[in-house]
C-alpha cells in the first residue's frame, strides 16, 4: 500500500476543494444555466446538487480515515470486491480525469478571449460549429503544460499553487463583489488604512500550527496602528484572538 505523504494542510484541503467547485469551466456555461433556469432556478440546482454531494463527501472521508491509501478509489475498490474490478476503476478514473483537461484547456482560452478581445483571431478549425482560435489553443496548451510539471513535481507545489490561486479569487471578489472599493474611495486615508492593518494582522495570526508570541504581539500592534485610524478596529481582537493571543494582542495594540 502506497501510504500518503501527510504534505497537506487544512488550508490546502480547503483551496483544492475551492478550486474544484469554483473553476473556469462553470465561467464558461454560466451563461447557458442563467438562460435555462435563472438566477432562482441556478440557486436551487446548486443548492440541490450540493445536498446531494453530501453523503458522497462524508463516505469519502471515511474511507480515507480507515484507508489512507495514495491509490484512493483503486484501493478502496480493491479491498471491498477484488483486484479485478479495481483495474478497470482506475482505468476509468484515468480516462475521466482525461477528458477533464483539454474541457478545462479550452475555458482558459476562451476566457482570455473575453478578457482580450484581440485573442479572438486566426481561427484555425471549427468544431461543432464553434472556431478554435490559435491564441486560445496556445494559451490552453501553456496552461496546461505549467499544471501538468506543477502535478508532476508533487502535491505539495500544486496545493500551494493553489493556496495563492484561491486567496487571489476571493480578494477580487471581496474587492469588485462588495462595497469596500467605492467606501473606501470616499475616506481612502481612513478606510484603506483600516483594511491594510486589519489584512495584515490576519495574516499574522491566522496559521494551521502554533503561533508564536512575536507574531501575535506584531499582530496587536497592526490593530493598534489601525485603532489610530478608527477606534472600532481594535474589536477585531475579540474576533481573532482568545486565551494568552487575545493579552497579547490587546497589550501590543494598546502599546500601538
Amino acid at each position: 500500500m502506497t501510504t500518503l505523504a501527510r504534505k497537506l494542510g487544512a488550508s490546502h484541503y480547503f483551496s483544492l476543494a475551492w478550486g474544484t467547485m469554483v473553476g473556469v469551466g462553470w465561467l464558461v456555461v454560466m451563461d447557458d444555466w442563467l438562460k435555462r433556469g435563472g438566477p432562482a432556478g441556478g440557486l436551487i440546482a446548486f443548492a440541490i446538487g450540493g445536498a446531494a454531494l453530501l453523503p458522497v463527501a462524508y463516505v469519502y472521508g471515511q474511507l480515507i480515515r480507515l484507508m489512507p491509501d495514495a491509490a484512493g478509489e483503486v484501493a478502496y475498490v480493491e479491498r471491498a470486491f477484488s483486484p479485478g474490478l479495481s483495474y478497470p476503476t482506475g482505468w476509468i478514473m484515468l480516462l475521466t480525469y482525461l477528458i477533464v483537461c483539454p474541457w478545462e484547456a479550452i475555458a482558459i482560452g476562451r476566457i482570455s478571449g473575453y478578457l482580450i478581445p484581440a485573442l479572438n483571431s486566426i481561427e484555425l478549425y471549427r468544431v461543432g460549429g464553434s472556431p478554435v482560435y490559435l491564441p486560445h489553443l496556445v494559451i490552453g496548451l501553456a496552461f496546461t503544460a505549467v499544471f501538468t510539471a506543477m502535478n508532476y513535481r508533487g502535491i505539495k507545489l500544486s496545493a500551494t499553487f493553489q493556496n495563492w490561486a484561491t486567496a487571489l479569487v476571493l480578494a477580487l471578489a471581496y474587492a469588485f463583489g462588495t462595497q469596500t472599493w467605492s467606501t473606501s474611495s470616499q475616506a481612502l486615508w481612513q478606510h484603506a488604512g483600516v483594511h491594510l492593518f486589519v489584512a495584515l494582522a490576519l495574516w499574522l495570526v491566522l496559521r494551521e500550527g502554533p503561533v508564536r508570541l512575536r507574531r501575535e504581539l506584531a499582530a496587536g500592534l497592526a490593530l493598534g496602528l489601525g485603532g489610530v485610524v478608527r477606534q472600532t478596529t481594535v474589536l477585531v481582537v475579540l474576533g481573532i484572538g482568545g486565551g494568552r493571543r487575545i493579552a497579547a494582542l490587546l497589550v501590543a495594540a494598546a502599546f500601538g
